[in-house]
């Protein structure tokens, strides 16, 4: 497959995970996170802090399924879903080229992709990537905090993209609750995920309400 970016004009990877939006408020600038390019080291962790188990370091974990596909000669077919500016994957996809096949989509704002990468970009909801990418496609969807609240129609629209063993890997913040069954409370994950039987659970990182944190992570494997 012949590469879609020229090596020279990929993007440098903000380090940072972060980009500082200026945002006047009572005559003030405060910093915003934005998310729009943390490293692919932090895809799985809560923002862009070091991953602590049960997240992982999502780039280690790509890296050995990109060696695996080289060695027997395959591609990888990845979808980020809300890439964000793109930048976090030059470095890989310079590495990979030959054996990455990358696709993205966004919210909105596709201006803000790196134009070498806005090819490989659509604009849309996550629960709409079922209506625009093709089923079975992707061995890997992935989001870190790009799903919008969408994270039900994601799982779903997510098992219909990927091939029998592909993953997901979802990061995200504030939609993993509890809701009320006519068996008593259950968290959120629990009862989506038992609307979507295809997929078994590898891991988990539900958010802690005690502790005021509203983040969570999933790792699904397509049954």
């Amino acid at each position: 497959m012949a590469a879609f970016y020229s090596l020279s004009s990929l993007p440098k990877s903000n380090p940072y995970g972060m980009a500082q939006v200026r945002e006047q408020e009572s005559g003030k600038f405060m910093v915003k996170w934005e998310l729009l390019s943390t490293p692919l080291g932090k895809y799985a962790s809560c923002k862009a802090f070091p991953p602590t188990p049960p997240r992982f370091d999502f780039q280690a974990y790509l890296e050995r399924k990109l060696l695996d596909a080289r060695k027997s000669n395959q591609m990888l077919k990845v979808l980020d879903v809300g890439v964000g500016t793109g930048g976090q994957w030059a470095s890989i996809a310079r590495q990979y080229q030959s054996t990455l096949d990358i696709s993205f989509t966004v919210y909105e704002n596709i201006d803000a992709v790196h134009s070498i990468f806005r090819e490989r970009t659509v604009t849309c909801a996550a629960s709409e990537i079922a209506s625009i990418f093709p089923h079975g496609k992707f061995d890997i969807v992935v989001t870190h905090y790009g799903a919008h609240y969408q994270l039900t129609e994601l799982l779903v629209a997510a098992n219909s993209l990927l091939v029998p063993g592909g993953e997901a890997i979802l990061s995200g913040d504030g939609e993993l609750r509890w809701v009320s069954t006519d068996k008593g409370r259950v968290w959120a994950y629990e009862y989506i995920l038992g609307k979507c039987k295809e997929y078994a659970l590898l891991a988990v990182d539900p958010p802690n309400y005690e502790a005021e944190t509203t983040h969570w992570f999933l790792h699904l494997k397509k049954n």
